[in-house]
């Protein structure tokens, strides 16, 4: 891992819990790199997770397969943590895949080994609970926008506060993600929202 990616790890870590500079280097320690070329997998349907991820260099798409059709969820780039949190807790099989849309670098930490560093260290227990949270509450976020928002809206609201996601995921793919045809999807982006 490079300095300046070490410096940003460490930096998220730390802005999800305050850890001390031992505790990093367990964690840092116990991370496993991963390199990606487009389309490799992270997680596959029917899989048990058993890793947390952190997205190094790259974009990962989280999406399940329905009726032969393939629904995103989430777009995860640089800087990011993920799971899936439902097949991490139980150890049963998961109903989603994640996969790399582009190459890429991940690093991962395994359940098992997070868990006895949880007994080594006090402050790496309450990062690894508050990093949990905080991937609930980002999942609770993104449900909440698909549920109160029109399709207009949530475009807004990602090229507001996401429009590095519009500049490297294709309109097929963020129409999936949106819940909408490529052709409404072209249709807002030629809107101009209202001036308020």
């Amino acid at each position: 891992m490079d300095a300046r990616s070490t410096s940003l790890l460490i930096q998220k870590i730390r802005a999800i819990h305050p850890v001390s500079d031992s505790s990093i280097s367990l964690l840092l320690g116990n991370m496993k790199r991963i390199q990606l070329r487009k389309n490799d997998w992270l997680l596959r349907e029917g899989q048990v997770c058993k890793e947390v991820f952190y997205v190094n260099q790259g974009l990962v798409k989280t999406y399940f397969n329905k009726d032969g059709k393939d629904i995103n969820l989430r777009f995860t780039m640089e800087n990011n943590f993920l799971t899936n949190l439902r097949s991490l807790r139980s150890g049963e099989p998961t109903d989603i895949n994640m996969r790399a849309m582009e190459a890429g670098e991940i690093f991962s930490i395994d359940k098992n080994c997070l868990l006895d560093l949880y007994q080594t260290a006090n402050d790496i227990a309450q990062f690894g609970r508050s990093l949990l949270e905080l991937l609930l509450a980002e999942q609770e976020d993104l449900n909440n926008m698909f549920r109160l928002q029109t399709p207009a809206e949530r475009y807004r609201h990602i090229e507001k506060h996401h429009p590095d996601i519009l500049q490297r995921v294709s309109q097929t793919q963020l129409a999936s993600w949106l819940g909408l045809s490529r052709e409404t999807l072209s249709r807002i982006r030629k809107q101009r929202p209202p001036v308020l």
